[in-house]
This record gives structure tokens, C-alpha cells and sequence, in this order.
């Protein structure tokens, strides 16, 4: 496998959808998935062939990429190490994008930020204004 090297924190609902489309990629490696109950983890990391992490520290050195999909209020404290470290992030639905961005902006890392559905038309409405 070549490409990037991609690792999931948070293994609920999203964090399985994105674990099992990254798995089924050829131009990326699913390394591993994160979740702090162990046994969600290795259920999730033996059905995609990944290792199972309890602690996003641990997919430092490991990956290139990381999609964060865990709850919501852990966003910050989740995405600060990875970030430090040069992981580039996509994060699901940030509380705060705008502090996460500003880190990025200082470490020079790209990070995306994914909405739900629901804000859909909000920032259609937003974008039309600027």
C-alpha cells in the first residue's frame, strides 16, 4: 500500500464509517483507530486489518493524516497533540473550529472542518451575505 499513512480517533458511529471508507482506499494505509474503551478499538482495528490505539498520542510517528470523530467537546484536547506533531487533521463537526484553526495556522498544517448536514443551509445562507 502507498500513500498517506491515516489513522481514526473515535470509534462511534462516524468514527466506523470513516475507519471502514479509509480501509477500503487504495492510495492510503489505515494504520490504526483510536477509542479509549479498548475493546471498541480492537473490535474496530481487526474488522479494517489496523491496530487499535486508546490514546491519539499513540498514532504520533505512525500516521500522516488523522480524522478526528470523537465527542464533540474533545475536539481541542484531542487535535492539540496530533497538531503539534505535524498531523494534518480532518475533523468532524468542531465546537470551536476557529481555535483549532488559529493552531494550524502557527504550525502551518491543513486542517478541514466537516459540517452536519443540518448547518447545511445556515452557512449557504452565511456564505451569500460575505
Amino acid at each position: 500500500m502507498s500513500g498517506a499513512r491515516v489513522g481514526v480517533v473515535g470509534c462511534g458511529h462516524l468514527g466506523k464509517i470513516h475507519a471502514r471508507l479509509l480501509a477500503s482506499r487504495d492510495d492510503c494505509d489505515l494504520v490504526g483507530v483510536v477509542d479509549p474503551v479498548p475493546d471498541v478499538a480492537a473490535t474496530v482495528a481487526e474488522s479494517h486489518d489496523c491496530e487499535p490505539f486508546e490514546s491519539p498520542e499513540d498514532l504520533i510517528g505512525r500516521v500522516d493524516v488523522a480524522v478526528v470523530a470523537a465527542p464533540t467537546g474533545l475536539h481541542a484536547e484531542v487535535a492539540k497533540p496530533l497538531l503539534e506533531a505535524g498531523i494534518d487533521l480532518l475533523v468532524e463537526n468542531s465546537i470551536d473550529p476557529f481555535q483549532l484553526l488559529s493552531f494550524c495556522n502557527h504550525y502551518k498544517i491543513f486542517f478541514h472542518q466537516l459540517f452536519h448536514q443540518k448547518y447545511g443551509q445556515l452557512i449557504d445562507a452565511q456564505n451569500k451575505f460575505q
